[in-house]
């Protein structure tokens, strides 16, 4: 990044000038819901408890008391959502702006249909996805967002759903053409959620290093050892590493490369490009220079990698 974060918190003053006000009133706004909220939980409590005790079948009071104490606990935290999505919709368009021309939408994501012929992509039924941007950095075509993926699963008759997979996905276009289809995994044992191979067959590579890390399948073993040189694969490793990822899986298809960057647990609990907490200002440089160093890691994916070069990466 070739601008500071106080530089960066002074060019976009008077947008957060905006932001700060509205920060002021959301925060006002939640300090009168909370007494009200903690009110409401005592009442559930009260109620609930002696009903739990007096009736046959107590658990749904249980169940009602849990959906109450969620109601209340949604409409507490409403000033704070609100808060997220202002932050969100002024800051990072401009943010982004340092970097390229970007269209930002909150609860945008890559199609589903684009990535579904990486055979990359777990087996899932949820697709949840925010914070999508999509545009150019140095002539590359790149897009990326947030995401969530989950699996239904049965126990019974009752159903639920887990996360199989909560981090980052990146497409870029490649600068160059090729004809296979290439995946890198991590392991063999995550590879049996994605079903089907098709006519993928497994690569031997000369890295020993390599093979000890990753499992590559692709319908051509030239092309395969062409993309994955070590010098890439450590590229690839550092760059999820500066965005707070545990690991990586990526895949060379139809001209195009998809990374799946899974976030490590400290990131999937906090999330990239998250405002500071209600209580502190926006004109913090410290929050602005993280959501902007987070952009420029994702954005140096590009140059890292060399994509935008006319040769072998």
């Amino acid at each position: 990044m070739t601008i500071t974060g106080e530089e960066l918190t002074k060019k976009l003053g008077p947008i957060l000038e905006t932001v700060e006000a509205a920060r002021l009133a959301h925060l006002a706004d939640a300090m009168k819901r909370r007494p009200f909220a903690w009110g409401g939980f005592g009442i559930v409590a009260v109620l609930a408890i002696p009903f739990a005790f007096l009736i046959p079948e107590p658990q749904f009071v249980i169940v009602a008391a849990f959906a109450a104490g969620a109601g209340i606990w949604y409409w507490m935290n409403g000033p704070a959502r609100a808060f997220r999505a202002e932050y969100k919709s002024n800051l990072l368009p401009k943010i982004a702006e340092e970097f390229g021309n970007f269209t930002y939408q909150l609860k945008g994501g890559i199609a589903a249909e684009r990535m579904r012929p990486s055979k990359l992509l777990p087996h899932y039924h949820r697709y949840k996805h925010e914070d999508h941007f999509a545009g150019e950095f140095e002539g590359v075509g790149i897009e990326f967002n947030e995401a969530i993926l989950k699996q239904r699963r049965r126990s019974g008759k009752s159903t639920h759903y887990v996360t199989v997979f909560q981090g980052l996905f990146v497409i870029l276009d490649m600068n160059k053409n090729f004809e296979g289809h290439t995946i890198v995994r991590r392991d063999a044992g995550a590879f049996n959620l994605l079903g089907g191979l098709g006519s993928l067959d497994r690569v031997k590579l000369e890295d020993p290093e390599f093979e000890r890390q990753f499992e590559v399948y692709g319908t051509d073993q030239i092309e395969a050892r062409y993309l994955l040189t070590p010098a890439f694969m450590e590229r690839l490793k550092a760059l999820t590493s500066s965005v707070g990822a545990s690991s990586f899986e990526c895949a060379f298809y139809q001209d195009q490369l998809l990374i799946l960057m899974k976030h490590s647990q400290a990131m999937a609990k906090n999330g990239l490009l998250e405002p500071g907490k209600l209580s502190e200002t926006v004109h913090d440089a410290s929050s602005i220079t993280k959501i902007a160093d987070e952009f420029a890691a994702i954005c140096g994916l590009i140059q890292e990698l060399k994509l935008h070069e006319n040769h072998r990466v």
